[in-house]
C-alpha cells in the first residue's frame, strides 16, 4: 500500500509515484496542470499544427480557420485575449507559423479577418494574443475541420461596411420598395 509523502505518494520499495496530473492551489480557482501533461499538450499540437498544412490544402481557396470570441471585432479595432482550448492554440500556431489572417466572430455566420499583432505562450501553455480586425464577411459555408479540436473553417464572402450604411442611411422604405422590385421581376420571368 502507498504511504503519504513528499510530493507524491510512495509506492512498493519507496519510489515515489508521478505528480498528480491536476494541482489546484487552495487560495485560487485557477487549476495548474502537471508540467507532463502540458509538455504531452504541447507535442500533440505541435503534431497536429504540422498536419494542418494537408488539411488546409483541402478546405479550399480563400478558406479560414475562424476562432469563436462570443463577441465581434471590427475592422481598425484591436482585441486582446487568452487562448486556452486546445482548438485555439491549435489554430494560433498554425497562422503563426504561416504567417496567415484568422477568422473571428461570436458565430460562424458573419466574423471579421483579423491579424495577429502580437502573441506570447504563458508557461502553463496557454496564449496571450492580440489581434487587429481587417475586413467583415459572411461565411458562404462553414465546417469543422477533421482532427482538430474542432476548429471552424469559413469560406468568406467580404463585404464593404460602408456600403452597408450607406443603405442604413437610405432607409427602410426604399429597401421595401427595392425588395418588391425583385419579387415583381422575378414574378415576370417565371410566367414568361
Amino acid at each position: 500500500a502507498g504511504v503519504g509523502g513528499g510530493g507524491g505518494t510512495l509506492v512498493d520499495a519507496g519510489t515515489p509515484s508521478p505528480p498528480p496530473l491536476l494541482l489546484c492551489d487552495s487560495g485560487s480557482e485557477r487549476a495548474d496542470f502537471a508540467g507532463d501533461l502540458t509538455s504531452a499538450a504541447r507535442r500533440m499540437l505541435s503534431t497536429l499544427a504540422a498536419q494542418a498544412d494537408d488539411a488546409r490544402e483541402s478546405d479550399g481557396a480563400g478558406s479560414m480557420p475562424m476562432a469563436l470570441l462570443g463577441a465581434h471585432l471590427f475592422p481598425g479595432t484591436t482585441t486582446s485575449f487568452i487562448l486556452f482550448e486546445p482548438r485555439y492554440r491549435l489554430l494560433l500556431r498554425h497562422a503563426v507559423s504561416r504567417s496567415e489572417m484568422i477568422a473571428v466572430g461570436a458565430d460562424t455566420t458573419l466574423g471579421t479577418t483579423a491579424t495577429i499583432i502580437s502573441h506570447s505562450e504563458m508557461p502553463d501553455g496557454r496564449y496571450e494574443v492580440r489581434l487587429r480586425g481587417v475586413r467583415r464577411f459572411l461565411a458562404n459555408r462553414r465546417w469543422v475541420r477533421p482532427a482538430s479540436f474542432g476548429v471552424w473553417i469559413v469560406e468568406p464572402n467580404y463585404f464593404d461596411d460602408e456600403v452597408v450604411q450607406q443603405l442604413a442611411r437610405v432607409g427602410t422604405a426604399a429597401a421595401v420598395e427595392a425588395s418588391l422590385e425583385t419579387t415583381a421581376e422575378v414574378a415576370a420571368t417565371e410566367a414568361a
